[in-house]
């Protein structure tokens, strides 16, 4: 981690820079994992000393599973603020602390969950759960001719309770 005076070269921290008054621009150098302190503009008069300290935050990450099975069999995927898509189980490092977006991608016979906010910790991997939500139909069986009605004709979904011809049965998954 070092820092630049207007633009000049880098510097360790806890080394000096003798400049004129006026404004001053000075920026922090990346490094891999860490949150990097944003650019700065500060103001020198003269004959004024002026001591910055800055502090760079380790980054975290997100892991998040995706639930049912038959979701991830089906497709299932998710990204972090808009991201390449990952594979249910993944884990996605060196995200800067604080709050990062999650997306999810859309699945045949499910409901895809609505995008949400999760925090990232310094220096930790956040797990995340998220359930897709199945499709649910209904089914109406219109029995004929209505001489099997009345003898007793019936239909049943998934070996369930008999039904009346022309009832609706709700809640079937795809």
């Amino acid at each position: 981690a070092q820092w630049s005076f207007d633009a000049g070269e880098w510097r360790d921290s806890g080394t000096f820079e003798v400049s004129d008054e006026g404004d001053h621009m000075l920026i922090y150098k990346s490094v891999y994992g860490w949150t990097t302190p944003s650019p700065e503009t500060i103001s020198l008069t003269n004959n004024s000393t002026v001591t910055i300290t800055r502090t760079y935050l380790q980054n975290g990450g997100v892991r998040v599973e995706l639930e049912p099975a038959q979701a991830r069999a089906n497709g299932a995927q998710w990204q972090v603020d808009g991201g390449v898509w990952q594979a249910p189980g993944a884990t996605v490092t060196n995200l800067s602390p604080g709050l990062h977006t999650l997306s999810f991608f859309p699945v045949d016979d499910y409901i895809t969950p609505p995008s949400q906010t999760v925090t990232i910790n310094e220096g930790e991997v956040t797990p995340v759960v998220v359930w897709y939500t199945p499709i649910l139909g209904s089914v109406v069986i219109m029995i004929e001719p209505s001489t099997v009605i009345s003898n007793g004709a019936r239909w049943r979904v998934d070996g369930g309770a008999w039904i009346e011809s022309g009832s609706t049965v709700h809640g079937i998954e795809p």
